[in-house]
């Protein structure tokens, strides 16, 4: 499961987005980030138990990922 994803080429100068994170000026909350078949990633954000799409990141942008370790 992904927990994290940088958008950018600098990390330090990059856009990050964490799963619960507040966005939309508060009203929403990041859902849950997921990696498309074509390499792309979906972001859906979730408000009143509403899950939608927000962005979509394509494979022309840089971007890392960070995943959700349990142990």
């Amino acid at each position: 499961m992904i927990r994290k994803i940088t958008i950018g080429i600098d990390p330090l100068k990059s856009m990050h987005y964490v799963c619960g994170q507040s966005v939309i000026d508060g009203n929403y909350s990041i859902h849950s980030i997921l990696l498309c078949e074509d390499g792309s990633v979906e972001i859906f954000v979730e408000k009143a138990n509403e899950v939608t799409v927000w962005k979509k990141i394509n494979t022309y942008v840089p971007f890392s990922l960070e995943n959700n370790l349990d142990f």
